[in-house]
């Protein structure tokens, strides 16, 4: 635990020795009306800073935007890559004053981890640091504040979700970060503190999906991580407004999960698993 805290520190000072500034709209913009073509990697840290702003506009359709663009655009140096793989780490560990930092600091996170998945450039440490990081994170969730007409979007489940797609889709994940990451997303697929209603299950589902693709557990196994997503089910019989929620945000994740399932080509891991999740649902009725 210390050794990594040490971490958390060490990146924090990274990214503030080299203090980035969100550009203006304007200048932005410009880079977007060029779909971001002339636009370097020594714009992705104040990049970066964008993802702190409470204007949506600056957030997401210029900061993330931008970043995702570049980072996609298979034009950006490792060691840029890097760098703001620092920034965001520390980032997500940072002050966030108005909710918006963390979420789009694990969003473009999924970007980094998608670079790494198209053209490695993580050591396998830095691979499971970064693993690490999205499960601590959502594990850690509180704020299921989705969208909003002044904020626009927080979405910090449906972020991380995202985030352990693009690391599960990775074949150099290793079995104990993936585990670790199934084991996240269950923390929040039980919450009963706020009802998934933006699509925050369809996003677990997916994630689960391509988890499972990759895992070569067998049936028992499966079925054992299931019970334990479901252990904290109430009593038949029992009734209350938590209740209610949780057997909500299971079944927003649970049946999107099925359908998945009977559209896949997997036809292997259709028969291991769909028998599990009906299973999951009935106890869900």
């Amino acid at each position: 635990m210390r050794k990594q805290l040490l971490g958390w520190m060490l990146m924090a000072l990274c990214a503030q020795a080299g203090a980035a500034v969100c550009p203006a709209k304007a200048e932005l913009a410009v880079h977007k009306t060029a779909q971001w073509a002339k636009a370097g990697p020594d714009l992705l840290p104040a990049l970066a800073q964008c993802l702190k702003e409470r204007d949506p506009q600056l957030r997401d359709e210029l900061g993330f935007e931008g970043l995702q663009a570049l980072l996609r655009s298979a034009r950006m140096p490792a060691d840029a890559v890097q760098e703001l793989r620092q920034r965001l780490l520390a980032m997500l560990q940072g002050a966030d004053a108005d909710g918006v930092a963390r979420p789009f600091a694990a969003l473009a996170l999924a970007e980094v981890a998608r670079v790494d998945r198209k053209q490695a450039f993580l050591s396998q440490e830095q691979r499971r640091q970064l693993a690490q990081a999205a499960a601590d994170w959502i594990k850690s969730i509180q704020d299921y504040r989705a969208w909003d007409a002044q904020d626009g979007w927080r979405h910090a489940v449906a972020h991380g979700a995202d985030w352990v797609m693009q690391l599960a889709l990775n074949p150099a994940l290793e079995e104990a970060q993936a585990a670790a990451l199934l084991q996240a997303l269950s923390v929040q697929m039980g919450q009963n503190r706020h009802a998934y209603t933006h699509g925050e299950g369809e996003r677990i589902a997916q994630a689960l999906f391509y988890l499972a693709l990759r895992e070569p557990w067998d049936e028992a196994r499966w079925r054992a991580w299931a019970a334990q997503a479901l252990a904290s089910l109430p009593p038949a019989g029992s009734v209350s407004a938590a209740q209610l929620t949780q057997k909500h945000n299971l079944g927003a994740v649970w049946l999107p999960l099925y359908f998945m399932l009977q559209q896949s080509r997997q036809s292997a891991l259709r028969q291991r698993l769909s028998p599990i999740v009906e299973e999951a649902l009935k106890k869900l009725q």
